[in-house]
């Protein structure tokens, strides 16, 4: 049986691991991902740059989180009162969800 060495580019060259225990070997292509221009821009110029910053990113996070739980929460609720709370903070999500799309069009552009 042969042993499997996994091939990796590092830098357009070829490099070559060994593995201790024996493994499938399955065909498979070998990119250099920098080849193919996905590089995240982080343009963090002017008035709309704080939606590129960590912070507004986990802010999104946690909104998005806090809307599953919420959701989750409707569902879940038999008292009208805590429902209709529940459903002002999901409709506050919503809202969150659309200025954020607005603010990163205004950022980006359309595209």
């Amino acid at each position: 049986s042969s042993q499997a060495i996994p091939e990796f580019i590092v830098g357009g060259e070829y490099e070559h691991v060994e593995q201790e225990e024996e493994l499938l070997v399955l065909p498979r292509a070998s990119v250099d991902v920098r080849s193919l221009g996905l590089e995240r821009s982080r343009q963090t110029a002017g008035v709309l740059g704080f939606i590129t910053t960590d912070m507004f990113q986990i802010s999104v996070g946690g909104v998005i989180l806090l809307n599953v739980v919420v959701a989750s929460q409707i569902m879940l609720q038999d008292n009208e009162r805590n429902v209709h709370i529940l459903k002002v903070v999901e409709t506050g999500c919503l809202y969150f969800y659309i200025a954020e799309i607005i603010l990163r069009i205004a950022h980006h552009g359309y595209r």
